[in-house]
């Protein structure tokens, strides 16, 4: 009786990072040996939040998925998509100030504060 009732407390859920074809590099490890920096990106996030909040979150599982577009990603919790966002390789994301000057190219939500932001590629 208080197996089972345990049992079902500890059941994790399965939270999952898809990548769209051209974010894989993010996934790929130097040698079979050694996780990816993006593997070891979340690594080192549940560990700092599991020292900092006492939290215990579940193993991430980070995988391909070819049907996203190329620069999209989602985060899935329990095979339900949570949140969705784009990612240029070699761009940085640079955040608007309210009122500042825009350069050229469309406007986009960074995802963590929903301020107007750009892609700029790194040349730029």
């Amino acid at each position: 009786m208080y197996q089972s009732t345990f049992d079902g407390i500890l059941k994790m859920s399965l939270l999952e990072v898809q990548l769209g074809p051209g974010l894989m590099g993010f996934a790929k490890s130097i040698s079979e040996h050694e996780p990816s920096s993006l593997a070891l990106a979340v690594q080192s996030a549940r560990k700092t939040i599991a020292s900092q909040t006492g939290v215990l979150l579940d193993p991430v599982r980070i995988r391909d998925r070819i049907d996203l577009p190329t620069h999209q990603y989602t985060f899935s919790l329990d095979e339900i998509e949570q949140e969705t966002g784009e990612v240029r390789p070699n761009h940085w994301l640079l955040m608007q100030r309210s009122g500042g000057r825009s350069l050229p190219g469309p406007i986009i939500r960074e995802p963590a504060y929903g301020l107007a932001a750009q892609w700029v590629a790194v040349a730029d």
